[in-house]
């Protein structure tokens, strides 16, 4: 039974669970970097919409929100 435990994906064998936790935390460390890449893209893109939005006319505003 302790055989098959430690097989479990979950049960790493000893000593393993440091390297486990190091690991995952160095997973989540990259899918924070790519999380903030993403952001500050999409804070970029919003910036630009907002510009090309103020050069129309408030008709033409009014026809993309409409839309939208």
């Amino acid at each position: 039974m302790e055989q098959f435990l430690r097989q479990r994906i979950d049960c790493p064998p000893s000593g393993g669970t440091r390297t486990l936790l190091e690991e995952k935390d160095g997973i989540i460390k990259r899918q924070q970097d790519e999380l903030s890449k993403l952001q500050t893209q999409l804070k970029s893109i919003q910036a630009e919409r907002d510009y090309l939005l103020s050069l129309l006319s408030n008709d033409q505003q009014s026809n993309i929100n409409n839309h939208t």
